[in-house]
């Protein structure tokens, strides 16, 4: 059986969509740009988000202009023609 071909790394600066809610916040637009690739968890990009989502912790909510989110959540935006 064939393996199945390996994504292509997300470079820096590549616009995304995150797929899905990530746990415990809010996403105010769920696009952003990839920082790079997150130094402790492969397959795990650090994303700078167009409006900082919610994350809610300890009962308060507090601002998060970045998240660390697996490739695989991350779909990747063409620029427009």
């Amino acid at each position: 059986m064939p393996t199945p071909p390996k994504a292509t790394p997300l470079a820096a600066g590549t616009r995304v969509q995150v797929r899905g809610t990530p746990s415990g916040l809010t996403l105010v637009v769920p696009t952003g740009t990839v920082v790079g690739p997150d130094p402790d968890w492969d397959g795990y990009y650090i994303v700078r988000l167009d409006k900082p989502a919610r994350y809610y912790c300890h009962g308060a909510d507090e601002p998060l202009d970045e998240i660390i989110e697996a490739a695989d959540n991350l779909e990747r935006l063409h620029p427009p023609a």
